[in-house]
């Protein structure tokens, strides 16, 4: 068991987060199609940030998750494939 679920605790403020960055993302975003082929030399510079601050926000999303991992086991089981007719004749398998 890890402990990286109690980086922050309170959902408000995970939610407070989650939002900023999405507001910011999206405020960057608009900026550049704004200007289109002609931008500032700073847009860049933010839309990199965008892409820096989604390491952390995302990590911290993904420790406070509720997924719980599951083990997939393939049954051993014979596959049959079934051929069925199309509408022109043709088998489809």
């Amino acid at each position: 068991m890890n402990n990286l679920g109690n980086v922050i605790k309170n959902a408000t403020a995970r939610a407070v987060i989650y939002g900023a960055y999405v507001l910011f993302a999206l405020i960057v975003g608009g900026i550049d199609v704004f200007h289109g082929d002609a931008d500032p030399s700073w847009v860049p510079q933010l839309q990199a940030l965008v892409a820096y601050l989604a390491i952390p926000v995302g990590g911290l999303a993904a420790v406070n998750s509720n997924i719980i991992p599951t083990k997939v086991v393939a049954p051993d089981a014979e596959v049959i494939y079934a051929e069925t007719a199309s509408t022109n004749g043709d088998a489809v398998g």
